[in-house]
């Protein structure tokens, strides 16, 4: 219905709506997606013993910012846990690269994030624990079958660094899941 949508005009540059008076605005996150600034990439971890580990290595070069919005872990059933780390000691070796994907897919796919993201590398050992959340599941878990657990506050990573996220099946047999991680990007000042 027409007389239903939002009418706005511009008051001394900004965007203003009729009715109420008030300001459009737009949160940073969504300004960063419509500005191509914001990428996610989601790695599926497939069958992962029991007290079985995963990491995604991620590398921030030293001329970007890295906002990192969100993390989120939604396993098929069993608990586990996702932590997040600064630094590392070892050489990885093995893996595959993820290609994070930018979150504005109007006019092409604009897959330039400046991370290098690393999925399944061995011979790492996590330093600096950052944070940490978890998923309940069927063994041991409150919940009967699988969840998703999700840290959404913001993380400024430093740059330069290396990060890594650790999933550990803590469930009794092996199980799957899905992680996703969503940020931002600005090149320093």
């Amino acid at each position: 219905m027409a007389g239903n949508r939002l009418r706005i005009r511009l008051n001394s540059g900004l965007p203003m709506e009729l009715v109420a008076k008030a300001l459009a605005v737009v949160d940073s996150n969504h300004g960063q997606v419509h500005a191509k600034n914001a990428y996610s990439f989601p790695a599926f971890i497939s069958a992962l013993a029991a007290a079985g580990t995963h990491d995604i290595r991620i590398v921030v070069p030293a001329s970007t910012y890295i906002h990192f919005q969100a993390l989120a872990i939604a396993p098929d059933g069993e608990k586990w846990k996702l932590e997040l780390y600064e630094g590392y000691t070892g050489t990885p070796t093995g893996g595959s690269a993820i290609t994070p994907r930018n979150r504005n897919r109007a006019g092409g796919s604009n897959d330039n994030s400046a991370l290098t993201v690393m999925s399944g590398e061995a011979s790492i050992t996590p330093t600096t624990l950052l944070d940490t959340i978890y998923v309940g599941g069927s063994s041991g878990g409150k919940a009967s079958g699988g969840g998703q657990a999700v840290d959404d506050v913001e993380w400024v990573l430093n740059p330069g660094a290396s990060y890594i996220l650790r999933a550990t099946n803590g469930g009794a047999s092996a199980s799957s899941a899905n992680v996703k991680a969503l940020w931002y990007e600005e090149a320093s000042v």
